[in-house]
């Protein structure tokens, strides 16, 4: 809710963003300039196909060396030893596996070393070999997180894809039975269900559409009228900065939530998210701002509390209801760890500091993903149900929760 402290808020939001740009601008003089860097990656690109002949060989001597184990083991009850003297089967079927992990390994480089890596519209970087491939690469395909956009868009022509599921009940909540896997992970009641799609028009700018499931609504209390509705994103990205050239990446996103009723009636809230993301080594940090014109928040329980739904706008809740603060603004606050480099630790946190909240802290979600370069899959914990882009940062359920689980699945095309 809005409250004298709000000022205070906002002028800590402006702050962290000076703070942000000013970093980002000292961050570029440290950049190498984009010619050496351009000229490093046409280098390493060459070194690439230049091996690719020795790799091919390699791979065809150890598929040969195979052939003949096979054929050795096949025949070592009665040929061993005129085969391997001293040897037996035990030694040969180490080497067979010696030889087959191998082979995975030359598999593997051809494809790193090939344009078989990456999708349709990849950058270069990603037909590098391993050593000049970033740890924060994979980091940078993501389009957008659990909780709001990230800096990324769609690469021209490629279609992205992302399911996502969340449950509304505390992750091993007791039942009536007060047995815990009554609800396993909190995913067999209450759960919000999210599908994007996005289509990247050029190499700087996308759109997503994603549909989320909403809820039952009271049209009138005093005759028990009820409704529904669901939520449907559409979101538009223009990537502004480049890490590469100006330091630090920036986007600027556009669009609105549409409140579709089950009597075909909506209303509109206009978004926009400002997001800056910045690598260092293994880390990965942004933030920016957030906004929504009508923000909304889904009910989530737990054994130590709950939070009620935000009034759906028109809905009838009993004389006397002050009603709430129609849009929120809120601060965006992201950090990624590579792991590997096709595996991250990931926690982002949005901090509401304009209009509604729920007054149970920031929305948070942290968690673990692992990328396949047209793929990528998370599982994570979080404080909020909201899968829409305006529900999503309008605050938690509960102060110092962080109980829900939730899943998503992505993909190119």
């Amino acid at each position: 809710m809005y409250t004298r402290t709000t000022p205070i808020k906002i002028l800590c939001a402006v702050t962290l963003l000076t703070g942000l740009l000013s970093f980002s601008a000292e961050a570029a003089d440290a950049v190498v300039p984009q010619s050496d860097y351009v000229a490093r990656l046409e280098e390493a690109l060459k070194n690439a196909k230049t091996e690719l002949g020795a790799v091919q060989a390699q791979s065809a001597e150890q598929s040969r060396r195979i052939a003949q184990l096979e054929e050795q083991l096949k025949n070592s009850g009665t040929t061993v030893a005129a085969a391997a003297p001293g040897a037996d089967t035990a030694t040969l079927e180490k080497e067979l596996k010696s030889s087959k992990g191998r082979i995975s390994e030359l598999e593997e480089q051809l494809f790193v070393a090939t344009d078989g890596k990456g999708v349709k519209g990849q950058e270069v970087a990603e037909v590098l070999p391993e050593g000049t491939y970033a740890w924060t690469e994979n980091m940078k395909r993501m389009p957008i997180g659990v909780l709001f956009p990230k800096t990324t868009t769609i690469p021209k022509g490629d279609v992205y894809a992302r399911f996502s599921h969340i449950g509304q009940n505390q992750t091993f909540s007791s039942g009536s039975g007060h047995n815990p896997f009554d609800d396993l992970l909190g995913m067999e009641s209450s759960v919000k269900v999210g599908l994007l799609f996005g289509y990247g028009i050029t190499k700087d700018w996308d759109v997503m559409v994603q549909r989320v499931n909403g809820r039952s609504y009271t049209k009138n209390f005093a005759a028990t009228e009820t409704g529904s509705y669901d939520l449907w994103d559409v979101m538009s990205k223009y990537k502004f900065l480049d890490e590469n050239k100006q330091g630090v990446d920036a986007s600027l996103s556009l669009g609105t939530t549409i409140f579709w009723q089950d009597d075909d009636h909506m209303e509109f809230a206009g978004n926009g998210a400002l997001l800056f993301e910045k690598s260092i080594w293994r880390f990965r940090a942004g933030s920016g701002l957030l906004f929504t014109s009508l923000s909304t928040f889904e009910s989530a329980n737990s054994n130590k509390g709950s939070a009620p739904s935000k009034n759906y706008p028109n809905e009838f809740w009993g004389p006397g209801n002050p009603g709430e603060p129609d849009h929120t603004m809120a601060i965006p606050v992201s950090l990624s760890f590579a792991l590997t480099k096709s595996q991250q630790l990931f926690g982002e946190m949005a901090i509401p500091v304009s209009g509604y909240s729920t007054g149970g802290g920031p929305s948070m979600a942290a968690g673990w993903r692992y990328n396949t370069h047209t793929h990528a899959y998370s599982i994570y914990l979080s404080n909020t149900a909201g899968g829409s882009f305006n529900s999503s940062f309008t605050g938690g359920y509960k102060d110092n929760q962080l109980d829900l689980f939730g899943f998503d699945i992505s993909i190119f095309f």
